[in-house]
Parts: structure tokens; sequence; C-alpha cells
């Protein structure tokens, strides 16, 4: 039974995030090899994805804390970030462009927010936002030369005070990170000093980009409506779900030996393969997928983009039985747009009566009723 809060007396007048991190450092050798962990305590939904997260279970574990050892009251003072993450099946739909942009129109609503550049073949969040010559980088956590990623944040004063975790890909090792360091990162991400992290994880379905999207919170996808982009952003959530499927697993079980040794790209293959190690391990991957409710942006739309949703919203619940998915909204063409990302500002900043900008403040506002759902 792992027990939050053994640490000596004088630890106890650190809370929140520090305390936190000294437990991952104390127990997480003996906590991996734990599967179920029992919970007390009034915890908001938030508040156990990140202990989850900075212990390194997965979503279905339970955390047993002693109130002996650590009154829940304690526990209320713990602020965790809702961490959000955008996505795309492809590059140049503008999701780069989209996390700037939301990102200060949440800091404009009063939250205080990060901004994580995971795109690890073309981090470029920080000439968004003007910043050319950032002090640090994600390379300066990956490579031990700072301890915190909130070393790395730099804020953003003429934005809001956006605090700005910027990207690396300038080395192999960081584009092709091994799955420990993507740990690492997913567990300081959940213990950064914010309201809000939104995670740009780049295009694409490399496991870095699976695993950061599926870590958050609150799931985005973006799309423009040409239908390669459509079929892409497809592609990407159906991969996206069945790699969530498989981290219902712990990397121990049987189940997890065989899939890793097969090329698993249909949902229905992998739930006849639980099946057969028998019923709890299928309705685990059938609750991984219920609990699974990404939205989508659709960019550079001009017309009502309901019935491409539709296609999409189908060909998800017929393939992959994923039935909870959101519209959250559209952005026009917009010449404005362009314009501000020639001029290193986002367009909510720089021209905010424009279309794209009442646009992304109405999906902004869309996204704000999700994340206080979580809070």
């Amino acid at each position: 039974m792992l027990v939050i809060g053994c640490l000596p007396a004088d630890y106890y007048q650190h809370l929140g995030f520090w305390i936190l991190d000294l437990v991952t450092f104390k127990c997480f050798d003996e906590a991996v090899k734990l599967s179920t962990i029992n919970i007390i305590g009034n915890l908001s939904t938030a508040q156990k994805s990140a202990i989850i997260f900075v212990l390194g279970f997965n979503n279905e574990t339970h955390i047993y804390i002693r109130d002996d050892v650590f009154p829940a009251k304690h526990l209320r003072s713990i602020v965790m970030p809702v961490v959000i993450s955008v996505g795309s099946g492809k590059g140049g739909v503008g999701k780069s462009v989209i996390s700037t942009n939301l990102a200060y129109l949440l800091a404009r609503s009063g939250l205080s927010v990060t901004l994580v550049d995971m795109d690890s073949g073309g981090a470029d969040l920080h000439i968004l936002m003007g910043l050319f010559q950032p002090k640090y980088t994600l390379s300066d956590f990956i490579d031990r030369r700072v301890d915190s990623l909130n070393n790395v944040a730099q804020r953003l004063d003429g934005f809001k005070g956006i605090q700005l975790v910027t990207g690396t890909g300038d080395s192999l090792h960081n584009a092709n990170m091994p799955a420990a360091t993507r740990s690492k990162i997913l567990r300081h991400i959940r213990l950064l000093e914010t309201d809000i992290v939104l995670i740009d994880v780049g295009a694409g379905t490399h496991f870095n980009t699976l695993d950061f999207f599926n870590a958050a919170d609150i799931n985005l996808g973006v799309t423009t409506g040409d239908p390669t982009a459509i079929l892409d952003l497809y592609r990407f959530i159906k991969l996206a779900v069945i790699r969530k499927a498989l981290s219902s697993f712990l990397s121990y079980d049987k189940i997890s030996s065989v899939v890793r040794k097969r090329n698993i790209s249909d949902i229905n293959e992998l739930l006849s393969i639980a099946e057969e190690y028998g019923n709890d391990k299928k309705e685990a991957i059938e609750k991984s997928i219920d609990s699974f409710c990404p939205s989508i942006i659709f960019n550079q739309v001009d017309q009502n983009p309901n019935a491409r949703f539709s296609r999409i919203q189908s060909l998800l619940a017929s393939y992959l039985g994923v039935s909870k998915l959101a519209l959250l909204g559209r952005i026009p063409e917009d010449v404005a747009l362009r314009s501000s990302v020639k001029a290193y500002h986002p367009v909510a900043s720089l021209t905010p009566t424009s279309r794209s900008a009442r646009a992304l403040e109405l999906i902004c506002n869309n996204l704000l009723k999700q994340i206080n759902r979580i809070i």
C-alpha cells in the first residue's frame, strides 16, 4: 500500500507541487510495481489525474492517502493545472496559430496559462509569439541543464503573462525521445505552476505525439475542410484511441507483451486479443474508449462544417466506438489571421474585431465550459 505523505515532519511546511515532487522521487520505484491503490479525500478530477501522472500510474489507478499523516484539508491547497492538448493529422492546418491564440484568450479571461511546444519536428510557437532567442528550451530540461519545466518557461508580459516552454527539434535524440523521457516530461507538465497547460503536440502519429495528446484532460483536434486533412485527422484520432486503449494495461501485463509483437491498426483486433485474456481486459479497453472525448476545430472554413463534422463523427463511432465527439467551432478564411502571423502576434490580440478573432473567442468560450466541468 502506497501512502502519500510519509515524509519527515519538516517537509509538511511545503505543500503543493513541491511535496508531490518529493513523493515522486521517493516512492516512484516502488509505486510502479503496484496496480491498484484505494483512494480517500475530496479531490477534483484534475487533482486525481495530476497525482496519478506524477506517480506514473495509468488512469485506472486509485490512490490511498492516510489522513493522519497528510490531512485531507491540505489536499484542497494543492492546485493542479488543467492540461489541454492540440493535435492534428497533418501539418499546415493552423494548429500552432490556434494554440497561441487560445493561450492568449484563456490568459485574457483571467487564467494563468503555460504554453508548451511539444512539436519535436518543427517547434515554432516562440516565433509566432515574437520570441526569437529564448533563454531556455525543452532541450535544456531533457539534457538536465535545468531541473524543472518551471525554469524553462519564459513569461511573455506582452501577451497577458503567458508562460512559454519553447520546444526543440535540434537533435535526433530529442525528436525521437525514449519512453522514460516522455514520462518525465508528462510528470513535470503536471507540476507546472499554472492554471492551464496548453500543449501543441505537433502533427503526425509518432508515439511522442500520441502520448502527449492522450495525456491531457481535454483533447483538441484541428483540421481544415480539405478532404485529405479530414482523413488525416481521422487516422490521427484512430491511432490515438488505440494507443490510449493500450495504456489501460501496465507494461508488465501479459496482454501488453502480446500486443507489442503485433502491428495493431484496428480497435476490433485489439478487443479480440483482450477478450482472449478475460472479459475484464476487454471491458478496460471499452471503458478507455468511452472516456475519450476529443473536440474538433475546423480552420479556414467559411461554410458551416456540420456535414464534414458528421462524417468524422460517423467514422469514429462506426469503426472505433468513439461516440463523444464535440464540434468546438470553426475559423473562417481571414486575411487578418495571415497578417498576424507575419507580425508575430496572435490575431486575437492584434485585430480583436476581425472575423477570425471573433471565431477564436467563441471557440475559447466553449473551451472554458469544458475547463469548468473539470475544475
